[in-house]
């Protein structure tokens, strides 16, 4: 049943979208400030926030999220009040993109699947090496909750071997599930899964919104409820026996 939705999914993707003409990609320039979020980055790249990454309101953050994937406002609540509540702005109600940066503040942690750990010096950038353990689990063009619970859950192994101050505290935990239900939520089949390999690969690795390969903003919001379907079932994943951390609730 799972291959013939997916099947089914993949073709309804291969459908072209025309790009949004007014926000076209542009790579991050000199003194450009970036985040350990590729999504946020995206939108910066593509000018739905602003493009040196600074400076940036909350109300900015909301927008952007919402014009150019549809995000609704609750899920951005979190993110964007950690990093208006630890800006190195000076400004009220502003931060820069890299201020999400701070380390198990607000959404950078240990065992990233795209970002070596604090401890290696640069958890902010993306480190190809990191993705590419990451990326060798998506063993299909479309990416499925198992695949993606099996690239999470070994990004948090190899990060407990090879740092030695290695630590992942339950709300880190959660934003790990959370990061990785994202993703699978703006390029999948609704809360099934199936995420389209080749956006979540130009996301990842590029910080680009994948407009040219077929990628269109949904028209139903993006919503909290629905992310939550998407967590519980990589939660329900048995990737080992019982998990890495054996089976625990995200909140």
């Amino acid at each position: 049943m799972h291959v013939a939705l997916g099947s089914v999914w993949l073709l309804a993707t291969a459908v072209v979208a025309v790009p949004v003409k007014d926000h076209p990609f542009k790579a991050p320039g000199k003194g450009d400030l970036r985040s350990p979020c590729p999504l946020l980055n995206s939108l910066a790249n593509h000018g739905y926030l602003p493009r040196n990454g600074r400076n940036i309101s909350s109300e900015q953050f909301y927008t952007g999220l919402a014009d150019a994937v549809n995000l609704e406002r609750a899920l951005g609540d979190g993110p964007i009040a950690g990093a208006i509540s630890t800006s190195t702005t000076g400004l009220p109600d502003t931060a820069n993109l890299n201020d999400m940066a701070k380390h198990a503040q607000i959404i950078e942690h240990d065992g990233s699947l795209s970002r070596a750990d604090t401890y290696f010096g640069d958890a902010n950038s993306f480190n190809l090496s990191v993705w590419r353990q990451t990326k060798a689990y998506f063993r299909t063009p479309l990416i499925t909750i198992a695949q993606a619970e099996q690239a999470r859950q070994a990004a948090v192994r190899n990060a407990q071997r090879t740092n030695p101050e290695f630590s992942l505290a339950d709300g880190e935990k959660t934003i790990s599930v959370l990061e990785t239900a994202l993703y699978l939520y703006m390029f999948g089949n609704g809360t099934n899964g199936f995420a389209n390999r080749r956006w979540t690969e130009i996301l990842f690795e590029e910080e680009r919104l994948p407009f040219e390969e077929g990628y269109a903003r949904p028209k139903t919001p993006m919503n909290l409820p629905d992310l939550l379907v998407i967590a519980g079932k990589l939660n329900a994943v048995n990737v080992t026996a019982g998990g890495i951390y054996g089976r625990h609730h995200l909140f």
